[in-house]
């Protein structure tokens, strides 16, 4: 069993200076992204910056200075720079919800 699950499993290691998304825990971090209906909530926060790597897989994260969450995530609570990019793309989508995108289809 052990074989198959680490097949899919990525090796992701962050640098101190990149940026990641952080995976919030709605039931307790509803203060961050509150929203009316939790379903429908984002399942990550924006991007903020790796500023040191405590041990192999726990990053300290510099956050917002309001905020009363811990500075320090487990590499599985976060989401890499390579995919803020998406990330972003879907936030501006969501957020002007009345835009209208022409798509065109080709061979890659």
């Amino acid at each position: 069993m052990k074989q198959q699950a680490d097949k899919k499993r990525g090796d992701t290691q962050l640098e101190v200076g990149d940026l990641a998304l952080v995976k919030l825990q709605p039931h307790r971090q509803q203060f961050v992204a509150l929203r009316k209906h939790q379903k429908l909530r984002l399942k990550f926060f924006l991007p903020f910056q790796v500023i040191q790597k405590i041990g192999l897989v726990a990053y300290k994260m510099k956050l917002l200075e309001a905020g009363k969450i811990h500075h320090v995530f487990h590499i599985l609570l976060l989401i890499s720079s390579k995919i803020i990019l998406y990330y972003n793309m879907y936030l501006c989508l969501s957020l002007h919800q009345n835009l209208v995108l022409q798509f065109s289809y080709g061979k890659y």
